[in-house]
């Protein structure tokens, strides 16, 4: 027993290595986020919650923002489940006379009461004006667009969806500017999930990527030359 306990440690201890070193690339992320927003003792001070701004909790909230590159955070101990912040983000986007889809099969049990799948509770978007339907998934596990029938599109924001922007300028140049825009997205994705470059950067960069002139056929070396400028552009960032 003992050399089949040694033997599965060995084999899993490349796996355990590599989550010690995630463990560890974190804990600097955080620190330095610490540092950066110079938490102190004070930040850990009990408050009266008197309708006073709370410096511990607004530190915990940029702290939060900065980790996960986001314009803000809500991190509150008042949100007591993955329910109850489903439910905050449902009743700030829906309003009375609209209507939820679920397009994947109903929703799982402890939701069907906030949303009012059954009956109309107090306090449900039921109660509040908002109507429920669901569409099951189909026989091969992917979603039913026939069954779903309509749904209806708004025009999107191009000022703020800002890679949409990139994809619809890329499109409409034709030639290699997809095969460009393609190869930087994925470095700047590869960038942000490293940590070195904001979310809200990537949109602004894909734009700046297309005045970038991309000489050549659309060839196999043509894209490949696509590739390698892209490459140079994201190495230029640092």
């Amino acid at each position: 027993m003992k050399q089949i306990i040694e033997a599965a440690e060995k084999r899993c201890q490349p796996m355990f290595a590599r989550i010690d070193e995630i463990a560890l690339e974190n804990t600097a992320r955080v620190l330095d986020a610490m540092q950066r927003h110079e938490v102190a003792a004070r930040h850990f001070a009990p408050t009266t919650g008197y309708g006073y701004d709370d410096i511990g909790r607004d530190t915990l909230e940029k702290l939060f923002a900065d980790l996960f590159h986001a314009d803000a955070a809500i991190v509150r101990p008042q949100i007591a489940s993955g329910t109850h912040a489903l439910s905050m983000c449902l009743f700030g986007l829906l309003r009375p006379g609209d209507e939820l889809l679920y397009a994947s099969g109903g929703p799982y049990d402890t939701l069907e009461d906030v949303i009012g799948v059954r009956g109309c509770p107090p306090g449900s978007l039921r109660e509040m004006g908002v109507s429920y339907a669901e569409v099951p998934m189909g026989a091969d596990g992917r979603l039913d667009l026939a069954a779903i029938g309509k749904l209806t599109f708004a025009r999107p924001d191009l000022d703020t969806f800002l890679c949409l922007r990139a994809a619809l300028t890329a499109i409409g140049r034709g030639g290699l500017y997809p095969a460009l825009l393609n190869a930087v997205n994925e470095r700047l994705v590869a960038r942000f999930l490293a940590g070195k470059l904001p979310f809200l950067a990537i949109g602004d960069l894909a734009m700046e990527s297309l005045n970038l002139s991309v000489p050549g056929p659309v060839t196999l070396s043509g894209i490949e030359e696509a590739e390698a400028l892209a490459d140079a552009f994201v190495r230029s960032l640092t």
